[in-house]
């Protein structure tokens, strides 16, 4: 099974800590993204800002996101998985929390984040639409969440990823 830091795509960009939201808004846009890793001196690794946090927990609360820091909004515990972890362990992960993307740290630095794209990038397609089916909540081909061989949903795509993966 490959690690997260073979699986990540390393061209994360992150936004300040201190950053305002337009700032982070008008980042998003300029990047074309969703989301954005927030880190504070040394790259450190705060918490995650997606756009739906923008306007959920500023503008429909009535604040000002002028004013308003991206830290502010940040999860009091993000969650992250370090660079040489395993790619199963990211899998679960991301199932767990239904996370789209997954910011990976080295210590408490951020290297990268773990999109859907590199899932599908580095799984076979059979694994793919499965992982893809947990992050959406829906129960794909499964009876009452036990297939055939009375493995789990969440346990067999694990386990047939990872066999995926190594080939064997």
């Amino acid at each position: 099974m490959c690690t997260v830091r073979e699986l990540m795509s390393a061209d994360a960009r992150c936004i300040s800590a201190e950053a305002t939201l337009v700032a982070a808004a008008k980042q998003m846009r300029a990047l074309g993204v969703g989301a954005l890793p927030i880190c504070g001196s040394g790259h450190q690794y705060e918490g995650m800002l997606t756009d739906r946090d923008i306007v959920t927990r500023c503008l429909a609360a009535g604040k000002d996101p002028a004013t308003m820091v991206t830290l502010a909004l940040g999860r009091d515990k993000p969650v992250c998985v370090q660079a040489d972890g395993s790619a199963e362990e990211t899998l679960r992960i991301m199932a767990r929390h239904r996370l789209r993307r997954l910011p990976v740290i080295d210590g408490v630095r951020l290297v990268g984040v773990v999109r859907q794209a590199d899932v599908v990038r580095i799984l076979p397609p059979d694994i793919v639409g499965q992982v893809f089916a947990e992050l959406s909540g829906m129960d794909l081909c499964w009876r009452g969440g036990v297939d055939c061989d009375g493995i789990s949903a969440q346990e067999g795509i694990f386990a047939r990823a990872a066999h995926s993966h190594t080939g064997s």
